[in-house]
């Protein structure tokens, strides 16, 4: 997600993960803020308590226009995402928060848009085949919708309309004990 987010109308969702994870992990707070420039440091501070319409005031512009906007926030000039994945210090954090490492002991469903431009794809995709690795019982929905407008993030908030009915049809099933087993891997 940081990779799309970084690069994105949302972008001050980055501010959301890099502030949770102190929330989380308060011995994280001099890692982050060793990274991060003068600019970043404000940054995390006025996203402490933003909302997502503040942050798209404040900071869709540079997401959605700029070269990798995350570079203006850390102190070498790199992106968030490359100090999370080599920085040993700040992957541990991301580490604890990789979604898919346990597995399900109940049916899940995930879906996902093939364009989606905050939650790539091939992310979500790679999440369910390793929870079906794992033997977790999971349906994956694929929605092919056409790219509207890349890194403002419609690409996102578009297919949530059919993936609302998808759901709630699924989710229905579960309610009336229509069972379901195994790995359904659409796409």
């Amino acid at each position: 997600m940081v990779g799309a987010v970084q690069e994105n109308l949302i972008v001050g969702a980055l501010g959301y993960v890099m502030n949770g994870f102190v929330e989380r992990y308060p011995e994280s707070r001099p890692a982050f803020e060793g990274v991060m420039n003068p600019v970043g440091r404000d940054y995390l501070k006025r996203t402490e308590n933003q909302c997502i319409v503040d942050s798209l005031v404040s900071y869709s512009v540079p997401g959605a226009f700029g070269p990798e906007p995350s570079r203006a926030l850390i102190v070498d000039g790199e992106t968030l995402g490359h100090h999370l994945l080599t920085n040993p210090e700040l992957k541990q954090y991301a580490d604890r928060q990789l979604i898919g490492t346990l597995t399900p002991t109940t049916p899940v469903l995930v879906a996902s848009s093939t364009n989606d431009d905050a939650i790539p794809f091939g992310q979500a995709r790679a999440l369910a085949q390793r929870w079906c690795d794992a033997g977790a019982d999971v349906t994956f929905r694929r929605a092919d919708v056409p790219s509207a407008v890349p890194r403002m993030a419609f690409d996102h908030l578009l297919p949530i309309p059919v993936g609302f009915l998808q759901g709630q049809s699924w989710i229905m099933d579960r309610f009336n004990c229509v069972e379901t087993s195994g790995c359904h891997l659409e796409g």
